[in-house]
């Protein structure tokens, strides 16, 4: 026998699975789902040896249902037993839709409020059904201020489809870059399938906004370079900028990590590229990169070695240094564990000893996700071998 408790707690876990399916069928009659409804809860009636048996819960129950004043229709019937006589008996809870359920389930008020806010977006933009479907939580639980906001932003969005603008440069009240950060998703959601065409600068992201410039840090190794840039050794600034600078180097050196950078000590002819990451490409539009010899160092894992082959296939002119099999195994009480391997199976742009590298790394051979960070790596050993092989 199912109580008036059991069915709500049912129904909880009926709305929090079926909500998208559910909203997306409250915004839009013709939604294919509709056939579902109305939906039957079987209330358990049960059997005459075990109404006998346990009577009086049996009649707390039917009590129970007899007082039901939540949304939904229940249905009784008739059970003629040979020692209880005839007695009428809940047997299933009827409901019609959505609303209802919502309402069993105490979502009521953000229920229609989800439902009235939606509409009012479609109101302009017919055809974002689905993509409101997963903004259930978002719509019901905004602020009435922040639906006013998300409101009139969508619209300058898709009015101003390629601005051009950062985001602080937005002519709205109360946007600001922090709420637009924050409400990305939303926005990104309902502005994509809202508009036409393709963003029309590589310089902004999807709602059409100015990306801010990426930058690079940079070491500058040698003396006589660092002279060509007012003595600073250490800088950052837009990739464009440091395109500019124009020095006429022999070596690039590039790491991932930056207190490995930063060890580096003066190497004649040479600067140094640190802490992009799978950024790595973006030195390509750096021509002096291109005029000397780029050597990577990076973690011995799989992510380290998705990079360098990013970088190769980026620069072309890349080697690697302390990315092999028997530095790896040089190391091996400094190893660590690797939280999430890189997924490909091959990697354009490696060697076949990186690519072998990588692949015994994959497929477990020297032990499950091993992964040997460049950082633990003794100082002293490393910038010996940096100094042998590229001398």
């Amino acid at each position: 026998m199912k109580t008036p408790g059991d069915i709500r707690r049912t129904l909880e876990r009926r709305f929090i699975a079926r909500q998208r399916e559910w909203f997306a069928q409250a915004l839009d009659s013709s939604h294919s789902a509709v056939s579902n409804w109305p939906l039957s809860l079987n209330l358990d009636v049960p059997q005459e040896s075990v109404a006998l048996r346990h009577l009086d819960h049996v009649l707390e129950w039917a009590a129970a249902w007899r007082a039901w004043n939540g949304s939904g229709r229940v249905k009784w019937i008739e059970r003629r037993w040979n020692q209880l006589g005839t007695q009428r008996l809940p047997s299933e809870l009827m409901l019609s839709n959505a609303d209802e359920v919502a309402e069993c389930v105490g979502e009521a008020d953000r229920w229609q409020r989800a439902i009235q806010r939606a509409r009012t977006i479609l109101a302009s933009w017919p055809g974002l059904t689905e993509s409101l479907a997963s903004r259930y939580q978002d719509l019901a639980d905004y602020s009435d201020c922040d639906f006013t906001r998300l409101t009139s932003l969508l619209r300058w969005l898709i009015e101003n489809r390629n601005s051009g603008l950062y985001p602080r440069q937005v002519p709205l009240v109360g946007i600001d870059s922090k709420w637009i950060d924050t409400h990305r998703g939303i926005l990104t959601g309902l502005v994509r399938p809202a508009v036409s065409g393709l963003i029309s600068s590589t310089n902004c992201d999807e709602l059409g906004l100015r990306l801010p410039p990426k930058s690079v840090r940079v070491r500058v190794l040698d003396p006589e370079l660092r002279a060509r840039v007012g003595n600073l050794c250490d800088l950052a600034a837009p990739v464009d900028q440091i395109a500019q600078m124009n020095l006429p180097v022999r070596r690039i050196y590039i790491v991932e990590n930056i207190q490995t950078g930063l060890a580096f000590g003066d190497i004649a002819g040479s600067v140094l590229i640190m802490g992009l990451g799978y950024s790595v490409d973006l030195i390509r539009s750096i021509p002096w990169v291109n005029q000397g010899e780029c050597i990577y160092w990076g973690d011995l894992d799989s992510h380290g070695l998705s990079i360098l082959a990013r970088a190769r296939t980026s620069l072309g002119n890349v080697r690697s240094v302390l990315m092999d099999v028997p530095t790896l195994l040089a190391f091996k009480d400094l190893w660590g564990e690797e939280p999430d391997q890189c997924n490909a199976e091959v990697l354009e742009g490696l060697t076949q000893e990186e690519q072998e590298l990588f692949h015994g790394l994959r497929t477990n051979r020297w032990g499950n996700k091993v992964r040997l960070e460049q950082e633990r790596i003794h100082w002293d050993y490393a910038w010996k071998q940096l100094m042998a092989s590229f001398a």
